[in-house]
């Protein structure tokens, strides 16, 4: 004969191959292993903060603060303007985005940023502009450089050396 549960208020007795089977195909029991690998996975990516989603556009920025700079030796500022000033503007609002941590917006001002800076740099020197860099190591003299048949000993300094008194 088969046992069967104490008789509780709430529940009529049950066989104890019914608890067995029950057990095996009892969902609520699941349910709390599923959470907390849930909240597991959700304490990481709330952990982790929004590098997951976007990664912080360090080398655009510096593409554009690069090509801004080449573009300024040029006198770009000043030969071709507009393109300078709207590379300086959107190299302004990619910084802004990245102080506010909107890093996909910050990569897309600083894409623009240095690809301005770059056709004010290009216009600029089509136009005639030479770069300052260059044009002051044009203007140095060559220092001469000497062969190896030609080279003297140097003449060292002439220094009083002290006789001791009697």
């Amino acid at each position: 004969m088969p046992r069967t549960a104490a008789p509780t208020s709430s529940s009529p007795p049950v066989d104890s191959t019914d608890l067995k089977t029950k057990r095996r195909t009892s969902i609520p029991e699941a349910i709390p292993a599923k959470t907390g690998v849930a909240f597991v996975f959700v304490l990481f990516l709330a952990s982790s903060g929004c590098s997951v989603v976007a990664r912080r556009p360090i080398q655009e920025m510096a593409d554009a603060a690069a090509a801004l700079k080449a573009a300024r030796e040029v006198q770009a500022d000043t030969n071709s303007t507009d393109y300078f000033r709207l590379s300086e503007e959107m190299f302004f609002k990619a910084r802004q985005e990245y102080r506010l941590k909107n890093f996909a917006r910050a990569k897309k001002h600083a894409d623009q940023a240095r690809e301005l800076a770059e056709k004010a740099e290009f216009l600029s020197i089509r136009g005639g502009a030479v770069r300052s860099s260059l044009a002051a190591s044009q203007n140095e003299a060559p220092t001469p450089t000497a062969s190896p048949g030609d080279a003297t000993p140097p003449i060292p300094p002439t220094v009083p050396i002290p006789t001791p008194s009697p």
